[in-house]
């Protein structure tokens, strides 16, 4: 049953350090600043095909659309199992999803250093498999910090934000840099230093809060 495959929600609440409102606030700074890039990555995706490697619109639609189909589900996949791995609860998760949005900058760099189709989808495939990882990431650690009673008002929330920061932030911050007379693939890769930027942010901050409390 779901319940023997991970740690039960009580027992959950009850074990995983610094479960309180702040550190469920920071844990979700923390956690949708992966989502955002992610968003930004594949929606933009299309555009970086066909202005910086002249394909038409439709063809970059597509292959897009086959970056996301191949590396979105190996990545989870790839999450899962790692998480199963490393047993991950209370900091562990945090590392990831840190160390998974520092894994995808070599993909951002090689989208904005070369014209190349292939080198594009390559780079951003990349890091959307690793982003992939960070989501994955992010939502296992949602439900290790939400008591069980409020879970489903927590998981109510965390879709909530999801749509509205996530999928609707991330692709616009990258159209704000963009049109500060930045080249796109430029723009792309200086979002995903923000979010990173963000992300550690809200990782020292969630230190800082545990020490405190002690």
């Amino acid at each position: 049953p779901q319940a023997e495959d991970r740690v039960d929600g009580s027992t959950a609440a009850a074990e995983v350090p610094g479960s309180s409102r702040s550190t469920r606030g920071l844990f979700l700074c923390l956690g949708l600043t992966p989502l955002m890039l992610l968003q930004a990555a594949i929606n933009w995706l299309p555009t970086l095909l066909a202005s910086g490697a002249g394909m038409t619109v439709q063809r970059a639609t597509f292959w897009a659309g086959i970056v996301v189909l191949v590396a979105g589900p190996l990545g989870q996949l790839a999450g899962g199992r790692l998480i199963a791995r490393l047993g991950a609860r209370g900091r562990v998760v945090p590392l990831i999803i840190v160390g998974a949005m520092l894994a995808s900058l070599p993909g951002f760099a090689s989208a904005a250093m070369t014209d190349g189709a292939i080198a594009i989808a390559v780079g951003v495939g990349w890091a959307y498999f690793v982003l992939g990882i960070a989501a994955l990431a992010v939502l296992h650690g949602w439900q290790d910090l939400v008591p069980p009673q409020r879970r489903l008002a927590g998981n109510g929330l965390y879709m909530a934000l999801v749509t509205a920061v996530g999928v609707g932030s991330g692709p616009l911050l990258t159209g704000v840099i963009a049109d500060q007379a930045i080249p796109l693939p430029m723009a792309l890769l200086r979002t995903a230093l923000v979010c990173i930027a963000v992300a550690l942010l809200a990782v020292m901050v969630r230190i800082g809060v545990s020490r405190v409390s002690r």
